[in-house]
């Protein structure tokens, strides 16, 4: 009997945006379930030159950088005209407002920086990402005397941004931000005294083996009293009964307060880098230029 040829059933399995943009060292991938979502339905949005990649995740008004370049050389040549390509889809589609650019690559730092502060972007944070594995959980999250826990909703945003200026005066929620974050899947829940509003959690499960705690606020009179370690335990065993395996999340790193918490939890350090904000509008970069509001971005040693 004559034996017949193999037939190839398919092509190779196509490597995916997400796997690419982890190929390189200077690189930031976001989550896998975002970068797949904008391959699969905003591949416009996916801009390529000589191997190198920079496209966006929208979330609220604020889009966040995507990106993989080969070496420090290539972004100095490409980053720029790349950027100026990508900026006027998303700002047409999604009314971007602004940009976060994340590094993680601490070698980068220098030819990096040196890009962003000609495209005005300005230092944002320095942070550390912690993570709780369900195994190292410390805690059940119980109610402090008098405390309260609920889940909230969009008639409580009032009190969550009153929440969080109080927290976070230097960098408060906008109120559009805060609306669309929701719409968009972040969940909230609130810890009451006699039917205040003492503190407050943003939270996602945005993979499903990985929940992420955005925003946790505490006001000023009821910190020091276990409100915000519960809340945080509170959000982490949901996220673990809903089939987490981890929740991370991103701190200051001179926030010793956060860090001694999370750690007095169960979280470990598991990263750290550096944010980058800019407004979306060239019209108003270009009026910033004009009138020499300049933006200074500091140069200091890798944290």
């Amino acid at each position: 009997m004559a034996v017949r040829p193999l037939r190839r059933l398919g092509g190779p399995a196509r490597t995916s945006l997400y796997d690419r943009l982890q190929s390189e060292a200077l690189s930031c991938a976001w989550r896998r379930g975002e970068i797949d979502a904008v391959e699969r339905e905003h591949a416009d949005l996916v801009i390529e030159r000589g191997g190198n990649i920079l496209t966006a995740v929208p979330v609220s008004l604020r889009a966040n950088l995507a990106y993989a370049f080969a070496s420090d050389r290539a972004f100095v040549d490409h980053f720029a005209a790349m950027l100026e390509e990508l900026l006027p889809r998303l700002r047409e589609r999604f009314g971007t407002e602004r940009l976060r650019f994340r590094l993680t690559h601490g070698p980068s730092r220098p030819a990096v920086e040196q890009v962003l502060r000609r495209l005005w972007f300005e230092q944002e944070r320095v942070w550390w990402l912690f993570s709780l594995v369900r195994a190292d959980a410390k805690g059940t999250g119980q109610a402090p005397r008098g405390v309260m826990f609920a889940d909230g909703g969009p008639d409580d945003i009032d009190e969550v941004l009153a929440v969080d200026r109080e927290a976070f005066p230097a960098t408060p929620l906008p109120r559009e931000g805060v609306v669309r974050a929701m719409a968009m899947g972040q969940r909230l829940m609130l810890a009451r005294v006699r039917g205040q509003v003492a503190g407050m959690a943003l939270y996602s499960l945005p993979e499903p083996d990985a929940g992420y705690l955005h925003t946790l606020a505490v006001r000023e009179a009821y910190r020091r009293r276990g409100v915000g370690a519960a809340l945080t335990m509170r959000v982490a065993r949901r996220l673990f009964r809903e089939g987490a395996e981890r929740v991370d999340l991103r701190t200051d790193d001179d926030n010793a307060g956060a860090v001694a918490l999370y750690r007095s939890l169960g979280f470990r350090h598991a990263g750290s880098g550096i944010d980058y904000d800019r407004l979306a509008d060239e019209r108003e970069v270009e009026r910033r230029r004009r009138s020499k509001q300049g933006i200074l971005i500091r140069y200091g040693g890798w944290r």
